[in-house]
């Protein structure tokens, strides 16, 4: 597909996106569900009228991987809020590090015994991983409009940060292994190379952000300021991505995090900074469900039924059996205190999967072995998120008695 097609396809799924939010607002149903749904309705009228779009998801492969997700990621970075998160930091950490690989663990076993039919670890591990990463904005602003502590939200955006970081570092390590013999698998000479592959992508991204602190200070006004913070993402990311052969993601998440924290003592640029980037942002997701939805086929329910049905049951089993069970087993250590239980069904209700879980999905290289059922599984999680988890999350925060914050 030449560039000049790319781009006219971008630019009118861009222009459906911007034509439906409104219709999004009056049915409840949400941004993300409502794109999905048109994508599909609309490729499947024109595919029955003998028109075939020919779109498929691997044509925006690489696109996906190296632009769309750098851009979710700096803005889940750049928005986290450091000090609440650092007063919350021992409970976010034992979520998105010990009880994730945790829920990672199950998630596999889960996967994998339930496909069956030669269904191999690899994929059940690629599978479990895609459905760990999660996006917090969609609870964030429920919570906000209940007034509920903002304890739950800081919990909710750290986690999802270190999620993605987790996720999406397991994720580049996993595919690796898909052409990697056997002969040559060893266990300890792996888990080091993804310690150094971690180290180098925190170092590459951290030098990065300073370097666009200091220039930041020889600019004045807030769109150089701006752009600055564009360059440094996308470069902290190809830098990692492509020439130190790390992860880039882990990379701009640093970059994002450092730049987000230091242009937050300056209100001015830092609006807007976000202003733009919200608005990147938007672009990137709205273009990511729609794609979703343009390259799901009737041969998706049909064949691959059952991976939609246990991706979506079992993101929600392991999640509930993670902060009902082993959370409040957690609460004895230094530093997590007691959740109670209207905390944590929203801890369980809005641990929801969206533009990362869906980049990763339309990600996969076809050379891994049962590649469609993995990113069945994953979209089976996220279309539980849109259609169920999404549009009930108002009706579910204003049900649950949580104490509200004066």
């Amino acid at each position: 597909m030449d560039l000049a097609n790319t781009a006219l396809i971008f630019l009118g799924l861009i222009l459906v996106a911007l034509l439906l939010e409104p219709l999004s607002r009056r049915i409840y149903l949400g941004f993300g569900a409502t794109l999905i749904t048109a994508g599909f309705i609309g490729s499947e009228i024109l595919v029955s009228s003998g028109v075939d779009t020919g779109l498929r998801w691997y044509h925006f492969n690489e696109i996906t991987l190296n632009l769309l997700l750098p851009i979710i990621l700096f803005v889940v970075a750049f928005n986290l809020r450091i000090k609440g998160f650092l007063r919350n930091l021992p409970i976010v950490l034992l979520l998105a590090i010990p009880l994730s690989i945790i829920a990672i663990t199950l998630n596999s076993a889960l996967m994998y015994y339930s496909i069956g039919m030669g269904f191999t670890w690899l994929a059940a591990f690629i599978a479990a991983i895609l459905i760990t990463a999660s996006d917090s904005s969609p609870a964030a602003k429920e919570l906000k409009l209940i007034n509920a502590h903002p304890k739950i939200m800081y919990i909710l955006e750290g986690e999802s940060f270190f999620n993605d970081a987790v996720a999406i570092a397991l994720f580049s390590f996993s595919i690796l292994l898909i052409d990697l013999p056997s002969a040559e698998f060893n266990s300890s000479f792996l888990f080091n190379e993804l310690w150094i592959l971690i180290f180098r992508s925190l170092l590459c991204g951290v030098t990065v952000g300073v370097i666009a602190w200091g220039l930041s200070l020889w600019i004045k006004k807030p769109v150089q300021k701006t752009l600055l913070s564009l360059i440094a993402g996308f470069f902290s990311f190809y830098l990692a991505d492509k020439w130190l052969m790390s992860s880039g993601a882990i990379s701009i998440l640093a970059t994002g995090i450092l730049l987000g924290h230091v242009y937050r003592k300056h209100q001015n640029s830092f609006q807007h900074i976000k202003l733009i980037w919200h608005f990147v942002n938007y672009i990137a997701t709205a273009l990511l469900y729609i794609l979703m939805g343009v390259t799901i086929t009737w041969s998706l329910f049909t064949d691959q039924w059952l991976a939609l049905l246990i991706g979506a049951a079992v993101a929600l089993l392991s999640r509930a059996i993670v902060i009902h069970l082993l959370l409040p087993l957690s609460s004895r250590f230094p530093g997590i205190g007691k959740t109670s239980y209207p905390e944590r069904n929203l801890l369980l209700w809005g641990h929801l999967r969206g533009g990362v879980t869906l980049a990763l999905a339309l990600s996969l290289p076809t050379t891994l072995e049962h590649w469609w059922t993995v990113q069945a599984l994953a979209y089976g999680a996220v279309l539980f998120t849109l259609f169920i988890q999404g549009p009930t999350l108002r009706w579910t925060c204003k049900q649950t008695r949580i104490k509200r914050y004066e």
